[in-house]
């Protein structure tokens, strides 16, 4: 997770391997889910459907939607560990208990949808490994832009009569199609590459982020 700060505003942008594996196995294993949920992964993502059998690959999709969850929960606990500046004791182990691969005793309950994840796992390294970072430099708040940042970032203080120091953010940026992102809790929000190097779709999910956390702390 990089970090960008100035004067006392914060906001962290970066990946999720843990969400990014949840959302390959979803589009290689071709699970029916809830299409709404998340675009599809950018990229040539392989299609792994025969290698599971129909009725696996429903009772996977059927399980999917709470593994998701799960993983979404933790980025929100990892966010609120880095606000409160703790070093988050167990958050190893917090994380292992949704995310454990490769052999995924996290899903061991949930048979057919470890089942899946194992089988996609060698190919999503492959497919981690020879991707395009979304940004050329490598970070992916370069997408949203520095001066966009700090501009929003001072206008939600302004309009919301707060120190700088309260103005804070985390933006989990997914390897997905189009201008697609939503607040997933209070100061954290999910995006597309698209929407954070669109100049009004990221104003806004900045001004989203930044005005939720400071909503959330009053």
């Amino acid at each position: 997770m990089q970090l960008s700060v100035t004067g006392s505003w914060r906001l962290s942008a970066g990946g999720s391997q843990a969400c990014e594996l949840a959302l390959f196995v979803r589009d290689t294993a071709r699970l029916p889910t809830p299409a709404s949920e998340v675009p599809a992964l950018l990229g040539d993502v392989p299609d792994l459907a025969d290698m599971l059998p129909a009725a696996t690959r429903q009772e996977a999709a059927d399980h999917w939607p709470q593994w998701w969850q799960q993983l979404l929960d933790f980025e929100v606990q990892d966010r609120l560990a880095r606000r409160e500046d703790t070093r988050a004791q167990g958050l190893i182990s917090q994380r292992q208990a949704v995310f454990d691969p490769p052999q995924f005793q996290a899903l061991v309950d949930r048979p057919a949808l470890r089942t899946a994840a194992q089988a996609a796992f060698d190919r999503f390294c492959e497919w981690e490994s020879g991707r395009r970072p979304p940004h050329p430099s490598g970070r992916p708040e370069a997408l949203l832009g520095w001066s966009v940042m700090k501009r929003v970032a001072e206008d939600v203080a302004f309009d919301r009569q707060v120190r700088l120091d309260a103005v804070q953010a985390r933006v989990v940026v997914l390897p997905v199609h189009g201008l697609w992102w939503r607040t997933q809790a209070p100061g954290v929000v999910l995006c597309s590459p698209g929407a954070a190097s669109d100049a009004a779709t990221s104003q806004a999910l900045l001004r989203q982020a930044f005005d939720s956390h400071v909503a959330g702390m009053q």
